[in-house]
């Protein structure tokens, strides 16, 4: 028996269980606690299953998330250059941790493209604070999308599972959303 995949896969179960459920919250800094949590847990367990590529995007990610809840809200735009920096660094260590520790794996850029592709979902939610929101989730579901696709092929299986149940909540989301806000424009008209 491979112990150290059963801890891997047990810290990734707690990890993505938080993950999961900072998708049920509206407010934009509990989500972001929440995932600062499980960043810091889904690196270790992708240390210990050398998910070398999706360590980097998970270390990446924590500094993201540190800057946006940390820093205060007049200074977006040091958010904003702190998550550009850290996506880019994420990007450039990823790619070539990938080639040189991971035999250049094609699955070793998904998480590569779901960070980069969340970050800029953060990024538009500081500018835009009316969409915040939907900005999130939106994020969240391309972000969640991308993960389960790469912890199916490392084998963390509960990562999966809690990616495609993430999925699920943030389409839910998703709807609540425009429905509300369609919903709010009608009685605006009113």
């Amino acid at each position: 028996m491979d112990y150290i995949l059963i801890i891997a896969n047990v810290l990734s179960i707690i990890a993505n269980c938080s993950f999961t459920c900072s998708s049920l919250f509206e407010k934009k800094n509990i989500v972001l606690l929440m995932q600062i949590t499980a960043h810091v847990l889904s690196t270790i367990a992708e240390i210990l299953t050398k998910a070398f590529s999706g360590m980097v995007q998970e270390i990446v990610s924590l500094i993201r998330n540190i800057a946006l809840v940390f820093v205060p809200k007049e200074k977006s735009g040091i958010k904003i250059l702190i998550s550009f920096i850290a996506v880019t660094i994420g990007v450039i260590v990823g790619v070539i941790l990938n080639i040189k520790i991971s035999n250049n794996v094609w699955y070793g850029y998904i998480p590569i493209f779901a960070t980069v592709v969340y970050t800029i979902f953060l990024v538009f939610s500081e500018i835009y604070l009316n969409k915040q929101e939907l900005l999130l989730k939106i994020g969240l579901l391309f972000n969640a999308i991308g993960w389960a696709s790469y912890t199916v092929l490392v084998k963390l299986y509960a990562a999966t599972a809690f990616n495609c149940i993430t999925i699920v909540m943030s389409i839910v989301s998703i709807i609540l959303i425009i429905k509300k806000s369609g919903k709010k424009e009608k009685e605006e008209k009113l």
